[in-house]
């Protein structure tokens, strides 16, 4: 479960992605931002180059410095709170942060579902 107080949101006990049942308490902070970037508190644009027409889902392999965002406060070491949204409809897009090298590194790898109806709009 989760609760928003004074501006940060805390999140108490719950399953971890591995399945097994956790106790702790994750408090994610700074959430007051900017209406323009919606609810996330920081905001990296990621631009795409689609070479042909695109009638399926696809799924891209992002490399993300991930140690800089955790070093500078934008991300939990976990990535737990990481987030891709899609930039013509500000749907929240499916992803899997690769255990191996993980989050936190230099190189975490990120597995990101693009739908084709999101595509549509870049090869035009």
């Amino acid at each position: 479960s989760s609760v928003l107080y004074d501006g940060d949101l805390f999140s108490i006990a719950g399953a971890l992605r591995s399945k097994e049942y956790t106790n702790d308490v994750m408090k994610l902070t700074n959430l007051h931002v900017p209406s323009s970037q919606g609810t996330f508190s920081f905001k990296k644009t990621i631009d795409l180059t689609v070479t042909s027409s695109v009638t399926d889902d696809v799924t891209v392999e992002l490399t993300v410095d991930t140690e800089s965002m955790v070093t500078a406060g934008h991300v939990m070491p976990t990535c737990y709170d990481i987030a891709f949204k899609a930039a013509n409809t500000g749907a929240l897009l499916k992803h899997y942060v690769d255990p191996y090298p993980g989050c936190n590194t230099n190189g975490t790898l990120i597995y990101v579902r693009l739908p084709a109806s999101s595509l549509a709009t870049l090869g035009k």
